[in-house]
């Protein structure tokens, strides 16, 4: 089995990145990779350090290390629990109760 050590990212990493992602950035990532998808000739086109950067992301983000996943379902949850609690407030302050 491939050692993913390199593939490490803390927890707290997860949840407060310097990377935006913005609706219109996600679309046009995965516009471009399902371009890629359907097309691999297509990274042919841009050069050698820029296609192994793009692979090894790649396969980091669709095989996460067991850390990775497990930091994921955390913040997950914790934002779930917040939605939840934001929800429930809504509604207690809506009928008058709190």
């Amino acid at each position: 089995m491939k050692d993913r050590s390199d593939n490490k990212v803390p927890a707290e990493n997860l949840a407060a990145t310097d990377v935006s992602l913005e609706a219109e950035r996600v679309e046009n990532l995965l516009e471009t990779l399902e371009a890629i998808a359907r097309d691999h000739g297509l990274l042919a086109q841009i050069d050698p350090e820029q296609r192994q950067r793009l692979q090894i992301a790649a396969g980091r983000v669709s095989r996460p290390s067991r850390e990775q996943r497990r930091a994921l379902r955390r913040v997950q949850q914790f934002r779930d629990r917040d939605r939840r609690r934001e929800r429930d407030d809504a509604l207690l302050h809506q009928t008058g109760i709190r």
